[in-house]
């Protein structure tokens, strides 16, 4: 795709590659050799289709799949006094909750693959988006989603990238996964709704 100046995303191109059967299985990778090759030629193609000048040696992946759960955690800092919330205490507050999830699920080998803050209260004043060093506070309260998953996911997907000698540039969770875990009942009970609009390009 390509992102022109005050216009629309413009998609340059698609294209599909099969997957032979055991290849990859309830969305996990099992034969990362074969994904890597299929990852190669996707690209190929896709270069060609869109008459690149240069090999695309580089992709952004969205990770989906039924094995993906979520998980509501929260966190707090007490500062001692009121100071500015910098960027280091709310990435140890991201840090915490990356720790717990390895802690607490550490028997089903499970990490976390994204975590998105939910909301945020600065000495018991609500906020939804993530505090700046220009606000100040004593106490802070965050609540996360994050996305976890079976380790395999990560190191599979690594590994077939790796022998496609494609470069992953980012990765996320499935925009639909995201949406799911920040509408709650309370939306869903009063006819809240999540759309897909498109197919392969948008949502």
């Amino acid at each position: 795709a390509q992102c022109l100046p005050n216009s629309p995303l413009h998609i340059l191109g698609y294209e599909q590659k099969p997957m032979h059967q055991g290849i990859i299985s309830h969305g996990l990778v099992v034969n990362s050799s074969e994904v890597g090759y299929v990852i190669s030629e996707i690209l190929k193609k896709l270069g060609n289709r869109i008459g690149a000048d240069r090999p695309l040696t580089s992709a952004f992946l969205t990770i989906g799949g039924r094995s993906l759960r979520m998980a509501r955690i929260p966190v707090k800092r007490l500062l001692g006094r009121k100071l500015s919330v910098s960027e280091k205490v709310i990435k140890g507050m991201e840090e915490e909750c990356i720790n717990r999830i390895e802690h607490e699920f550490k028997e089903n080998d499970t990490i976390s693959l994204s975590l998105e803050p939910l909301e945020f209260m600065l000495d018991g004043e609500l906020q939804y988006h993530t505090p700046t060093p220009d606000q100040k506070a004593l106490k802070i309260e965050a609540t996360y989603i994050a996305f976890i998953g079976s380790k395999a996911i990560i190191e599979d997907t690594y590994a077939s990238f790796a022998r496609s000698k494609v470069l992953l540039e980012h990765k996320w969770v499935r925009p639909q996964a995201q949406l799911k875990a920040i509408v709650g009942d309370e939306y869903v009970g009063n006819g809240c709704a999540i759309i897909d609009f498109g197919d392969q390009t948008t949502t």
